[in-house]
């Protein structure tokens, strides 16, 4: 009885010339299987890093514009409150009083410390890579914000002129802070909620 290391991988009718050529066939077509799966599994590896790579900075981007969303946001809730406290306070003052000019002065120097902070945010919003956007929900936050900067700060120019008499002009922002407030805050939510459903760092609060 012939024993298996007898044979040709426990083939009998093979030579020894014959076994090893055919051996040497099995090796060359394993060696390129191996080959292969190593390329593909190196490929697939870098396609995957690269996709991790690419929602990453996608998450950056839109964590960057909830940043300006909600810098809108508190923007147009400053000017909100602040404004209609003092359209308020101003309603049941008399002409007269003598804390008004001191209240008058005081609007004045609020209004160009936001017409500093939102030429900041207008320069910013300008900046921004919108054609990154390739989704509804978050390209309505940024029209928004856009939006609300561009009209805020054509009153907030006038409003700042030594000869814009508060007293009597002093009711246009107030508006348009009311108005834009709660699309400002929507949009900063749809923003949220995105992110977090990505598991995405540093999302604004």
């Amino acid at each position: 009885m012939i024993s298996f290391w007898e044979t040709c991988m426990g083939f009998t009718r093979f030579t020894r010339g014959e076994c090893a050529s055919w051996v040497q066939t099995w090796a060359t077509v394993a060696a390129i299987m191996g080959s292969v799966y190593a390329v593909n599994r190196a490929h697939r590896l870098e396609s995957e890093r690269q996709e991790r790579e690419a929602a990453k900075s996608y998450d950056k981007f839109v964590v960057n514009l909830a940043h300006l969303v909600r810098m809108a946001y508190l923007q147009a809730s400053e000017i909100d409150n602040e404004e209609a406290n003092r359209h308020q306070t101003l309603g049941t003052m008399p002409n007269t009083h003598p804390a008004r000019p001191q209240l008058l002065a005081h609007a004045k120097t609020r209004c160009l410390t936001w017409l500093s902070a939102n030429e900041m945010l207008a320069a910013a919003l300008s900046k921004f890579e919108m054609a990154r956007v390739d989704r509804r929900e978050l390209l309505t936050p940024f029209l928004t914000a856009d939006q609300f900067t561009r009209l805020i700060q054509r009153h907030l120019e006038k409003a700042s002129d030594p000869a814009f008499d508060w007293s009597i002009h002093g009711q246009e922002l107030l508006p348009i802070a009311i108005a834009y407030k709660p699309k400002l805050f929507e949009g900063l939510q749809v923003l949220r909620k995105f992110l977090e459903e990505r598991g995405a760092e540093d999302i604004p609060r």
